[in-house]
């Protein structure tokens, strides 16, 4: 599924789980409406990809510009990210872990219980 962006390094994409799997109307109308949410917030979506998962669907969304990790923690929240994800994205970013920033879909973080 995953392509390169002509835009070189990854800090212009969202990275964004839905757990729920939608069918191609709510599909469009789901990225639709974040377009005109990265529009109200100053930024411009110049590509989406997504592919359906056990309990979702995963999207890659492609913006204009490159961002700073938390910029890009802020709007894959604000476009509907997973809470959970994201929570753990933001104490990356307060850890300064941003090696381990925004991992997704096919790595997943457990914490050591011991």
């Amino acid at each position: 599924m995953y392509s390169r962006s002509a835009m070189s390094g990854r800090s212009h994409i969202l990275k964004i789980d839905v757990d729920i799997k939608m069918d191609d109307a709510l599909t469009d109308l789901w990225i639709a409406t974040r377009k005109r949410i990265a529009e109200f917030l100053g930024f411009r979506i110049v590509d989406v990809r997504y592919r359906y998962t056990r309990h979702g669907m995963h999207f890659w969304i492609y913006l204009d510009k490159h961002l700073d990790a938390h910029t890009r923690a802020m709007l894959q929240f604000m476009m509907g990210d997973d809470h959970r994800r994201c929570f753990h994205n933001f104490i990356r970013l307060r850890l300064n872990a941003f090696d381990q920033f925004n991992a997704l879909f096919g790595v997943k973080v457990y914490e050591h219980r011991g």
